[in-house]
């Protein structure tokens, strides 16, 4: 007998009020200014160099463009870019 797969996460989370953001870890960007932005719940960087970072997350990809772009620190969870920001994209 085979049993029906319910997706038992989403409705709970619902029913208990949790951020969608906590409850299926959607990537949250915070920007400070034109020159921090912190990005959580990444999978991996694709592409870094000063004038270029590429971020996979779980849902899309996003670059940024800009100078002196440094990843100031990284985490498993979390991470940090720093410099001159000029250019954000979302590639779905």
């Amino acid at each position: 007998m085979r049993r029906k797969s319910f997706h038992l996460a989403p409705r709970l989370a619902g029913s208990l009020q949790i951020p969608r953001d906590l409850s299926s870890r959607e990537p949250i960007l915070t920007f400070t200014g034109k020159g921090e932005l912190c990005v959580e719940n990444y999978r991996k960087i694709l592409e870094y160099n000063q004038h270029f970072i590429c971020i996979e997350t779980k849902t899309y990809r996003f670059s940024v463009e800009g100078r002196d772009l440094k990843i100031q620190y990284y985490t498993s969870e979390e991470m940090k870019i720093i410099g001159c920001f000029e250019k954000v994209f979302f590639h779905c």
